[in-house]
């Protein structure tokens, strides 16, 4: 697929998220900057990407699989860079089964499930960018076990309510509350995110 097939199916996807989730416009224009404009954005937004992550749910839909990463020593989510020519959603998934071993995953939607962007800060020779995170919900339907990859020091399943014990930021605990909809878990009243900010 051409970069211009690639940026006009990006846009659609974001186009539908906002009308999703206008409260998120600002980290959508952003995106959509990026997308069509970057060299307007500073340099450390300019030299970013688009990367794709996966919201693993299992079948209750009352858990999520968390990664402890091992380069930024973080609880969060599987996903990473996209391959030459692949899509977000695409990437999501094959990022999904190569670091959890799951190969039974599928779209629960086929729409953006959530949107962040967030620094990835210098390492070695390359210098700090940001990540424009396109995440997407997916379903673990087997009982498979999980195997950790190497980008991993830690792979567990995590009860929706107890992420916060994992992660307490934003950016994972928005997720969480888009999970509701889906069922399988109900908010406990001390729920440290309620979607406002």
């Amino acid at each position: 697929m051409s970069m211009i097939g690639n940026i006009e199916n990006r846009l659609a996807l974001l186009g539908g998220y906002e009308n999703q989730y206008p409260g998120e416009r600002d980290t959508i224009g952003l995106c959509r900057t990026f997308l069509t404009c970057r060299d307007s954005l500073p340099e450390e937004y300019s030299r970013g990407h688009i990367t794709g992550s996966a919201w693993i749910l299992n079948s209750a839909r009352n858990k999520t699989v968390l990664t402890h990463h091992r380069k930024l020593n973080l609880w969060l989510q599987t996903g990473g860079h996209l391959e030459e020519g692949e899509e977000p959603r695409e990437g999501a998934i094959r990022e999904g089964m190569e670091e959890t071993g799951l190969t039974s995953l599928r779209s629960i939607q086929k729409t953006l499930f959530d949107l962040d962007i967030h620094l990835i800060p210098a390492r070695g020779d390359q210098p700090a960018h940001y990540h424009f995170d396109m995440r997407f919900l997916l379903e673990a339907l087997g009982n498979e076990s999980l195997v950790i990859s190497r980008e991993s020091r830690d792979l567990r399943w995590v009860d929706l309510e107890d992420v916060p014990q994992y992660n307490r930021s934003e950016s994972v605990l928005r997720m969480v509350l888009k999970s509701a909809p889906y069922g399988g878990f109900d908010f406990p009243g001390e729920f440290p995110y309620n979607g406002h900010h």
